[in-house]
């Protein structure tokens, strides 16, 4: 931090090392360079941050920066030419070109990228909150929900825009064209308070009628600047005056801070390790304050935790006893419609068998009226003794059929695997089934291999699903034919086809056929009985021979139902 008067005892072994490397180098540099500086014109811009850079009563610019520059032109032989704005206005000029130096600039990361800065501060800065008239402000987190002015673009706005943020207080920034304008607003009643620097806010918060807080931040170096890769000279010949000015007593750098600087401190202690300590205590007690804050939180965020951790552990208790209910109903409930679905099983299969012995009666005795064997029958006796033959079938077909799908339900439907001619039984349907065909006026036929198709599997369920297919394949051709082929497949198993001519099956209804009691439009149309169980047996049934039963179809074209045998080396 630069040293407020003229006593060597006050600058720190660092900075004096600091300040005689430079003036070495000022030195080696007069050497080297003539002897006389070539006269230039350089453009400064200058703005209001007294005492810094300001204008004076005289309508001049004057400040510790312009005192300063002035001397260093007189050195060089600089004609300067000042060129007033404000502070944004100020730093725009300089990247634009229009303006060479600019005074009072705060050396950031972020504006190295922009600018170029001298080695040696002119001063060193730190900031203040200054609260309006009336209002008490001792902790930054008392600043939550205020209004503050600051200077537009100014390094205070950037790093108290940042220190809110990590406080998370809600403060409005209020941006000020200068200090002066900023003090105005608090002093008016705009803002609650201003920030700034403490070589401006010392010299004038009484004038305003502010009270000067212990909120303390951002020290900071100030130089002057010029723009990325311009006026490097500038800079150098700064450099050489600030290194012979800060290890001379009494030279004009002392007494320009002698005159500008408002010095609070008693006497012989440095006004700067005062601030410095004030700063360090302010940060100290901030940074205590933040870290109760943040105990705090995390002390209701763990008791928050904590409850909702006592809250989710008996709800899962409840859970677990909700889903044990449950489950226990879910058991009861199937081990309820698992008796109900055997009793009905049972029913079934006894009802069956009381209903086929009667009916076998009536089907035997109509067939030996038909044959005569009580005399020889009149047309309308014959057509009446015919239907009743045929009701009496068809009523058989429907008791076997329902007889074995309760088989099927109840698991008492037993296989019997043993090795058999998959031909022969194909050749067996056809022929027994061909005479439906030529009434309804269609070609059966069948494709088989010379050799055969051993398969070793249950004959008795195979033979009852070809005649199931087929069956159903002559009732639903209206014309054309039914074609069956026996193939070995690659993996060794067999697959028994049905393919007919008849009107097809739409996607929709292709899976729902194997649904038992579900009929298609088809089967439902006049001429097309049936009791909708056929195919949902035949499936069953494949499947307890391990094998699949599917259908492919299409509409206007015929369908093809596969059966597919596995061989014998798999369940």
């Amino acid at each position: 931090m630069t040293a407020s008067g003229p006593n060597a005892s006050r600058r720190s072994p660092v900075r004096t090392l600091m300040a005689a490397i430079l003036t070495l180098a000022w030195l080696l540099c007069a050497v080297v360079e003539p002897a006389s500086a070539q006269s230039r014109t350089v453009r400064v811009g200058v703005y209001e941050n007294e005492p810094k850079v300001y204008t004076g009563e005289d309508g001049r610019p004057a400040g510790i920066f312009v005192d300063l520059l002035s001397a260093i032109a007189e050195e060089e032989g600089w004609d300067l030419e000042f060129v007033d704005g404000t502070w944004s206005e100020g730093l725009e000029a300089l990247s634009a070109g229009r303006i060479d130096l600019m005074c009072d600039v705060a050396y950031t990361a972020e504006r190295d990228a922009l600018y170029d800065f001298h080695e040696l501060p002119v001063v060193e800065s730190w900031s203040y909150v200054y609260a309006a008239p009336g209002r008490r402000v001792d902790l930054i987190t008392e600043l939550d929900g205020m209004s503050v002015a600051v200077l537009a673009g100014s390094v205070q706005e950037s790093v108290f825009k940042q220190m809110v943020a990590g406080f998370e207080l809600d403060v409005t920034l209020v941006p000020a064209d200068s200090l002066k304008d900023a003090f105005s607003m608090a002093a008016g009643g705009t803002a609650d308070a201003a920030l700034s620097n403490y070589l401006f806010g010392d010299r004038y918060y009484r004038v305003y009628g502010l009270e000067k807080t212990p909120v303390v931040f951002n020290p900071v170096p100030l130089h002057f600047a010029v723009a990325e890769g311009r006026n490097a000279e500038l800079l150098d010949a700064i450099d050489r005056s600030l290194a012979g000015w800060v290890v001379q007593e009494g030279s004009v750098y002392y007494r320009t801070l002698e005159r500008y600087m408002v010095v609070d401190a008693p006497a012989g202690v440095p006004p700067y390790v005062l601030s410095a300590l004030l700063a360090a205590a302010v940060l100290l007690a901030a940074a205590l304050a933040w870290i109760l804050t943040l105990r705090w939180q995390v002390n209701v965020r763990t008791d928050g935790l904590l409850r909702a951790q006592a809250e989710l552990k008996e709800h899962r208790a409840h859970l677990e006893d909700l889903v044990r209910e449950r489950t226990s109903r879910i058991e009861e409930v199937n081990a309820e419609l698992e008796a109900a679905s055997s009793a009905k099983s049972d029913f079934l299969a006894r009802m069956s068998h009381e209903l086929r012995t009667p009916l076998n009666s009536v089907i035997g005795f109509s067939e030996l009226l038909l044959m005569g064997a009580s005399g020889e029958l009149a047309p309308e006796q014959r057509r009446q003794t015919e239907l009743i033959n045929h009701a009496g079938k068809h009523l058989l077909r429907l008791i076997n059929d329902v007889l074995d799908l309760a088989k099927v339900e109840q698991g008492t439907m037993e296989t019997e695997c043993a090795p058999f001619d998959a031909a022969a039984v194909v050749r067996e349907v056809v022929e027994t089934l061909a005479v439906q065909a030529d009434e309804r006026g269609l070609t059966l036929s069948a494709e088989l291999p010379a050799e055969g198709v051993p398969v070793d599997s249950d004959e008795r369920l195979v033979r009852q699903i070809l005649m199931n297919l087929v069956g159903n394949a002559i009732k639903f051709t209206e014309e054309g034919s039914v074609n069956v082929t026996a193939v070995r497949d690659a993996d060794s198993s067999v697959t028994l086809q049905v393919h007919d001519t008849g009107p097809g099956i739409p996607d929709d209804d292709q899976e729902r056929l194997f649904t038992a009691f579900w009929q298609g439009e088809g089967v439902r149309a006049p001429g097309h009985s049936g009791t909708g169980l056929g195919l949902s047996i035949s499936r069953r049934m494949a499947e307890l021979i391990g094998g699949k039963l599917t259908v492919e179809s299409v509409v206007g074209e015929g369908s093809t139902f596969s059966l597919q045998i596995p061989p014998a080396d798999r369940p």
